[in-house]
């Protein structure tokens, strides 16, 4: 389908403008003038939200085997139990159906 291919595309972008801003703005100290920038995606985020887009980032979330995610490296670390490392792409959800499996590196115990 032509629309969700678009949608598809644009929620991918509005995900990666939000990561690498904020990725940005922590690193340079930059918070205090960062507010329009953030109003202005927090504008886009409601913006798909009533397109019927959904979009999740998994950094950070504790894995599980029964996650609808493709893992495309994992990595050994300090860790107790397996967790998302890093998102590369999110999962995208259409109206609520998955229409973007999202693809993550996890992290694994040195141990395994």
């Amino acid at each position: 389908n032509f629309e969700q291919k678009e949608l598809k595309e644009l929620a991918l972008v509005s995900w990666a403008i939000k990561k690498h801003s904020l990725k940005l703005i922590n690193e340079n100290s930059l918070q205090s003038k960062a507010r329009p920038l953030q109003s202005t995606i927090l504008r886009l985020e409601n913006f798909l939200s009533s397109l019927g887009l959904e979009i999740i980032d998994y950094d950070g979330v504790k894995f599980n085997e029964g996650m609808n995610i493709e893992v495309i490296d994992a990595v050994k670390i300090d860790t107790k139990e397996a967790f998302i490392k890093e998102t590369i792409e999110p999962s995208i959800i259409y109206k609520g159906q998955i229409f973007h499996k999202a693809r993550v590196i996890k992290a694994i115990s040195k141990e395994n």
